[in-house]
């Protein structure tokens, strides 16, 4: 992770705000994907140049195993993991 150069005036004199915390994933993960799957005029198709979301897979290991590999060696970007597929 690369540290940040700046100063807190500088956020200060341009009224930024910067906070840092956990996303309660479990709590806002229904919503999002509704809007996410509901929105795709605004977050793209799944894949595709613009898109939010790289590609979908399962949930059994070896998908898993291949999903997080990939994207830890940046050979993709985001995955959704669906239970249901």
């Amino acid at each position: 992770m690369e540290p940040i150069n700046i100063l807190g005036k500088h956020l200060y004199n341009k009224n930024v705000s910067l906070t840092f915390g956990r996303c309660p994933v479990r709590a806002i993960f229904p919503f999002a994907l509704e809007l996410l799957l509901k929105r795709q005029d605004i977050f793209a198709g799944v894949g595709e140049d613009t898109s939010l979301i790289d590609r979908v897979m399962g949930m059994d290991e070896e998908s898993v195993r291949d999903g997080y590999e990939k994207f830890e060696k940046g050979l993709c970007g985001k995955v959704l993991f669906e239970p249901w597929k």
